[in-house]
């Protein structure tokens, strides 16, 4: 499966040859750091908004 080399054939009475075919992909986990880093970006984005409302003159 490592190497994407396996094949998914679903055969049912009313599809005798099949009626889903493909081959299965391993997705990639992500590492413990590319989350972390994610969350520090979208914390950081939230600060921004954050601080941009703050100084937003009243209209």
């Amino acid at each position: 499966m490592n190497a994407s080399e396996v094949y998914l054939n679903i055969h049912t009475n009313r599809y005798p040859q099949g009626e889903i075919r493909g081959f299965m992909v391993a997705a990639p986990i992500p590492e413990p750091a590319t989350w972390g880093m994610l969350g520090m970006g979208l914390a950081s984005l939230g600060m921004m908004a954050r601080r941009r409302r703050a100084q937003a003159p009243d209209s």
